[in-house]
């Protein structure tokens, strides 16, 4: 979450693993991991156009928003946020200056769409189903090697 790239000690606690400092419990096991900025891994790629950004870092999911803030060098269409004790803050600075609009929750994850300048929304997002939420798990779950039940 530092403006600039940074090891950090990254603990894993089973299902709410996280960064030294944002997360409690036993630890199973510890890694060093190299964090880029988000901007400066857009930038490295050349990359302006952002469909969408799904966050899920127990706990820091504010401190990385944070730092693409005012939205001045990009502007994702779509914000999906792990919901966590730092809501509010995810929520303030998404709808700052009416620049996102939170459309769904989950139970878990807050999904954001990009205000356009005539004030309106384009992302297609309306009316998402658990359907939706299914989906985006069987993704991660491929990702991780295992299959959804």
């Amino acid at each position: 979450t530092s403006p600039k790239p940074a090891v950090v000690d990254f603990r894993d606690a089973g299902e709410f693993g996280g960064i030294v400092g944002f997360v409690k419990g036993t630890t199973l096991r510890s890694m060093l991991a190299l964090c880029v900025p988000l901007l400066d891994a857009l930038d490295a790629l050349a990359v302006r156009d952002v469909d969408l950004v799904s966050l899920d870092i127990e706990g820091a999911e504010a401190d990385v928003i944070a730092t693409v803030h005012p939205f001045d060098r990009v502007r994702p269409r779509v914000w999906l946020v792990e919901g966590n004790v730092q809501q509010h803050r995810v929520d303030a600075l998404l709808r700052d200056a009416d620049r996102y609009r939170k459309v769904y929750w989950d139970g878990q994850d807050h999904y954001y769409e990009r205000v356009e300048a005539d004030g309106a929304v384009r992302s297609g997002l309306r009316g998402f189903s658990d359907a939706c939420s299914d989906l985006c798990l069987a993704v991660f779950d491929g990702f991780r090697g295992r299959r959804s039940p």
